[in-house]
């Protein structure tokens, strides 16, 4: 076998090893950078609010944390996580309130390693979060992985730049690289590869808005949290 594929290989096994080594680490709280402007003062590890009753971005919530963000209103969760859900840790919190909620959950499975091995699976990845979070009927939208870090970093920055239409795309990376996500190099990359495609983009989401699918629907009241069935955004039960 040829000494470049078996190199190849070898870092591909690598980079993979290392990935399932970070997925698997456990989280820790830890507070936002400075580059945030707030954290609502949220318990939730690297807890930013992105932008007001819009979008908030962290790491997995621990039971306190999913009481928190219920609690402050959040419509909508989306958990990037390839392997693990929320939902059974949401039926087990407790409230401190009576109030009923109704909140939206969505899987975006999406893995650290896509921008590098396959950029245009993480494209589709990036168009079905943005076609959720751009939807005035999810907002606010609480967006995570397991560390709030490489993920949570590439969707937030897709949303400066691919949404709000930021053009210093500079300033998107280095703000995205503060949460010091071991793949920010490789992220980085791919996010400026995304921003001269902004209209394909674009077009895409919106095509995806059109077929979205249901979201899961976790109802609170009398304290308690049950998920039931998959229902349209804004329609009562």
């Amino acid at each position: 076998m040829d000494l470049s594929v078996c190199l190849c290989r070898g870092r591909l096994l690598c980079l993979i090893a290392a990935s399932l080594l970070l997925t698997g680490c456990s989280t820790t709280f830890v507070k936002a950078p400075d580059s945030c402007r707030s954290n609502l003062n949220s318990p939730i590890s690297r807890f930013c609010q992105v932008k007001q009753n819009v979008l908030w971005r962290g790491a997995k919530p621990d039971t306190e944390g999913v009481i928190w963000l219920i609690e402050h209103g959040v419509r909508t969760i989306v958990n990037l996580e390839l392997m693990h859900d929320d939902l059974s840790r949401v039926e087990q919190v407790e409230l401190t309130t009576q109030k009923i909620f109704n909140i939206d959950y969505f899987r975006v499975k999406d893995w650290e390693l896509l921008p590098v091995l396959a950029s245009s699976v993480e494209d589709e990845h990036v168009v079905h979060f943005l076609a959720i979070a751009s939807q005035k009927a999810y907002q606010p939208v609480y967006v995570h992985c397991r560390s709030g870090q490489n993920r949570t970093g590439v969707m937030v920055a897709a949303y400066q730049i691919i949404i709000e239409g930021n053009p210093d795309i500079d300033a998107v990376i280095e703000e995205m690289m503060t949460y010091q996500g071991f793949w920010s190099d490789v992220d980085a990359k791919y996010l400026r590869a995304l921003a001269l495609r902004r209209s394909d983009i674009l077009r895409k989401i919106s095509e995806m808005i059109s077929r979205l699918e249901d979201p899961v629907q976790i109802t609170c009241k009398d304290r308690k949290c049950t998920i039931g069935i998959s229902r349209n955004p804004g329609e009562s039960l």
